[in-house]
């Protein structure tokens, strides 16, 4: 089946809102995590204290108007950042390809809870007057908000939706717009992810309760995946959208190209809500190394979804110790521990992270480790200091989800393809 081009990026995290810049700081090994708290919301939630957190910053004024900021979500402010610029990145005219020819694949993971808690809030502060809730909450709660409000704004009319599937669903959303573009369905493919979960309240409070969130301790370290005294994941704001189009399109009209979708698989644990199966993990890394036709000749990079849980940090970093020497040449990175967890939009934002990889020969360290686990220490991991002078044949992109959803993505070096630079 045809391959699909990669052919625009737009991406915004606590890193920055431009791929070089935040290149040059992946490669520097400058991470961004904050902290937040939620007394904003409500005077009694002090008492829960703050949480790390990679933040977000950039225009929201650069594609929506000041009455749209105010009637949306902040999922929708996000995606429609990134979606504007991963289309004025690829220098396509939308209309060129017909309006309904266009689509838009968006993968969340939990979304829009705190724009349910500011209402709430206003509930409560205001002696539970019913009629001071706005009109725009049930659009904001819609779980398709966020990839109509691209829709909306840029005039897309192809099919505008929702990926549901926890940490994997900006990986399958950009799976499903790949099928859309080989059937035919589509010539032109918005895909990615977007997470806004460190502003709630509950999200970090779930987390928190589920025993999984960072333990906040003053003064000491954030600690990334992979370190030997991690103690949980830290929550991470942000958006990336990738144009899709089918490589002879691309071809066609001579667009730069950061890399060639050639495989991928989706599978389930069918086992547990929240502990990882590492049989059904392997097989999807397997499945999706076949499916893209990669030989045991080639070098690959994996990035991980090791999130800083003990149990599937080492579980990964297990799997991927198994099949890196299969291969002439093989290593595997973190990216979680610069910008935190993006939940449903980390497939997308990670992948975009090490796509640069293709063209300037260098792969970034994990950052957050201050005394890397024992039992993760390797040959094949990028832990403290990036590589440089590599030549990597394909990036494989890991993430794995709540209720035991793995998706795998397998991304070719475009060089590899006649044509294609």
């Amino acid at each position: 089946m045809e391959k699909i081009a990669i052919t625009g990026i737009g991406i915004t995290s606590s890193l920055g809102n431009e791929l070089e810049t935040t290149r040059k700081k992946l490669l520097l090994g400058l991470g961004s995590i904050d902290t937040i708290n939620f007394e904003h919301l409500n005077s009694k939630y002090s008492g829960f204290g703050s949480i790390s957190a990679g933040l977000a910053d950039f225009d929201l004024s650069k594609y929506m108007n000041e009455k749209d900021i105010l009637r949306t979500s902040r999922s929708s402010h996000l995606s429609v950042f990134a979606a504007g610029e991963a289309i004025a990145d690829s220098g396509i005219n939308i209309d060129e390809f017909g309006s309904t020819r266009v689509g838009i694949s968006l993968g969340i993971a939990e979304g829009n809870f705190h724009a349910v808690e500011n209402e709430l809030s206003k509930l409560d502060a205001n002696g539970y007057r019913f009629e001071l809730i706005s009109n725009h909450l049930t659009t904001q709660m819609c779980a398709n908000s966020a990839s109509g409000d691209v829709s909306i704004q840029f005039g897309i009319k192809g099919p505008a939706y929702t990926v549901g599937g926890a940490c994997s669903a900006s990986s399958i959303a950009i799976i499903d717009a790949t099928r859309r573009l080989r059937l035919g369905e589509s010539d032109l493919m918005l895909a990615g992810g977007v997470s806004d979960c460190p502003r709630s309240f509950l999200v970090a409070s779930g987390f928190r309760s589920h025993g999984v969130l960072h333990k906040e301790t003053s003064g000491e370290a954030i600690l990334g995946p992979f370190d030997a005294n991690r103690t949980g994941m830290i929550l991470g704001e942000g958006a990336c959208f990738f144009t899709l189009e089918r490589e002879s399109d691309a071809l066609e009209r001579g667009a730069k190209v950061y890399g060639v979708i050639t495989g991928y698989n989706v599978n389930s644990d069918a086992r547990s809500r929240s502990r990882p199966d590492f049989q059904s993990q392997k097989k999807c890394i397997q499945d999706a190394i076949i499916s893209a036709g990669v030989d045991f000749d080639s070098s690959i990079l994996f990035s991980t979804h090791a999130t800083g849980t003990v149990v599937g940090d080492q579980q990964e970093f297990d799997i991927l110790s198994s099949i890196l020497p299969e291969f002439k040449a093989g290593w595997m990175n973190n990216s979680k521990g610069f910008i935190g967890h993006t939940l449903g939009a980390s497939g997308a934002i990670e992948l975009a992270f090490n796509l640069p990889t293709f063209k300037d020969s260098k792969i970034h360290s994990c950052t957050g480790i201050t005394k890397l686990d024992a039992n993760c220490e390797s040959e094949f991991l990028v832990s403290n200091h990036l590589i440089e002078d590599v030549e990597i044949d394909f990036i494989i992109k890991n993430t794995f989800g709540m209720f035991g959803v793995n998706s795998v993505l397998v991304v070719e070096n475009p060089r590899n393809i006649s044509g294609l630079i």
